[in-house]
């Protein structure tokens, strides 16, 4: 596995504009523990005058001693022998000297952490800012784990830093082809499936030994007595949640579902009315945990009719193999783990290759690329990509474009896609989409398969307007 920065391509290009700037900006930078932010922060201020400081659970006093000695340290500067800062305003008012006439990056790291221990600090920050420190070429990172606390100091309308940011960037876990960058892995299938138990999520999948099969690595770093991330989702939730044991069982239901699960599949399983349900489910959301899917082809983004699924493949896997078998884990019995992995493994990967052909249809807008019959198409260029259903009809791709519809069909299983399937795609599911939605655009049919398709399935493809994919065909196109 490589060890290098893996690149966030779109987040640096970002960054880089707001450092080509000759003006202050204070940059509010969030999401959950263990994404990169701060790896991200660091790969950025490369060659960069940059002061970094991490804000510890620690009193008003031994942050501002810290922050003296890091500033001596990182700047090569001196102070008065046993000079530290004596407040907030000597803090800042140094900030505004060291800012005032170059660029400078300064980084602080868990900042809403002061809310806690010093709340005038965030106070003092607002009336420095206003008065000063927007004057200089400071590029000012507030950096937040506590996305409901980020929320509430920078972000609604009644926090102090409300309407000082100059922008913000929200960390999420990488996509596929990101992610897949982080290894020097041959088998695309292994690939696929360590990212599907893993996720996105730097902190998670850097632990991964690539030598050594999921299954082993699945031990080692999860079902081990102590593996560095058994817990790891129980402490996530508990850093940012009360209740915790309604969240926990609402993960629950959600990781066992095949596709998705309604707010009345969650309420009648926990005998709870939806509207109890109603706010658990949306700080879910706010922390980036599930998300809420509606069809494609819905207007509203409402609880209506929508889906809910578990957004991070690591705590997806967690909760669907690791909570529901801790017993048998307490006991030492890891043969639990992993049979009950083995039955479901194929249909727990589908789902997130679903989810990889999602992406790679966004990669490629509007692109050429060359499919796994070796045909030349142009992906149409697309506005919009997800699921979509109705009842007992279920189409695992729907992409809109302007002109053209991808309805597709995803299946990673060790037998290859039959003329029934494709057969009941073009016919059945299409009847029932173009009724639903009135759509009478061109469609274009995706199949996706880890194995490929039988020789009739093909022959039929060839003779429509089509696309065909396997994992050695979508890595290849990405430039692997």
């Amino acid at each position: 596995m490589k060890t290098a920065f893996v690149d966030r391509e779109a987040e640096l290009e970002y960054l880089e504009k707001i450092w080509r700037t000759n003006k202050a900006e204070l940059i509010i930078v969030w999401g959950r523990r263990r994404v990169g932010k701060t790896r991200l922060l660091l790969e950025y201020s490369k060659n960069k005058k940059t002061l970094y400081l991490y804000v510890f659970h620690a009193s008003k006093l031994s942050l501002l001693s810290f922050f003296t000695k890091e500033i001596k340290r990182q700047l090569n500067v001196s102070f008065p022998p046993g000079y530290v800062f004596p407040d907030w305003d000597a803090f800042y008012q140094y900030l505004y000297e060291i800012a005032k006439d170059e660029k400078i990056i300064v980084i602080l790291d868990e900042f809403q952490r002061l809310a806690d221990s010093s709340p005038e600090a965030i106070e003092l920050l607002q009336y420095w800012w206003d008065t000063l420190l927007q004057k200089t070429q400071i590029k000012l990172f507030l950096v937040g784990s506590s996305i409901g606390m980020v929320e509430k100091i920078a972000i609604s309308g009644s926090g102090p830093l409300f309407g000082r940011k100059t922008g913000s960037l929200k960390i999420k876990p990488m996509g596929f082809f990101d992610f897949m960058k982080a290894f020097s892995i041959d088998d695309i299938g292994k690939l696929i499936e360590i990212f599907s138990v893993f996720g996105g999520t730097p902190h998670y999948f850097t632990m991964v030994d690539a030598d050594k099969s999921v299954e082993e690595n699945i031990i080692e770093l999860v079902a081990a007595p102590y593996a560095p991330l058994r817990d790891e989702p129980e402490q996530l939730l508990r850093t940012e949640l009360r209740s915790l044991s309604i969240y926990m069982n609402i993960l629950e239901k959600i990781a066992m579902s095949k596709g998705g699960v309604t707010v009345g599949d969650i309420a009648s399983s926990l005998n709870k009315s939806r509207s109890e349900l109603y706010p658990y489910l949306i700080q879910l959301e706010k922390m980036d945990i599930v998300k809420r899917e509606k069809r494609i082809t819905d207007t509203l983004k409402e609880f209506r009719g929508a889906r809910f699924r578990i957004a991070d493949n690591f705590i997806r896997f967690w909760f669907r193999f690791i909570y529901s078998n801790y017993p048998d884990l307490e006991t030492g019995n890891y043969k639990a783990v992993l049979d009950h992995y083995r039955r479901e493994k194929n249909d727990f990967i589908s789902q997130v290759f679903e989810d990889i052909i999602h992406e790679y249809l966004i990669k490629n807008s509007g692109k050429n690329i060359v499919d796994a019959l070796g045909r030349g198409i142009t992906i149409p260029k697309i506005y919009g990509v997800g699921r979509w259903w109705w009842k007992d009809t279920e189409i695992d791709v729907c992409a809109l474009a302007k002109n053209a519809i991808i309805l597709g069909e995803v299946k990673w299983r060790n037998k290859p896609i039959t003329k029934n399937e494709v057969l009941s795609l073009i016919t059945q599911k299409t009847e029932v989409f173009r009724k639903k939605t009135l759509a009478d655009k061109k469609i274009i049919y995706l199949i996706a398969t880890k194995t490929g398709i039988e020789e009739s399935a093909k022959k039929l493809l060839e003779e429509i307007p089509s696309i065909i994919i396997t994992p050695e065909q979508l890595c290849k196109t990405m430039g692997r």
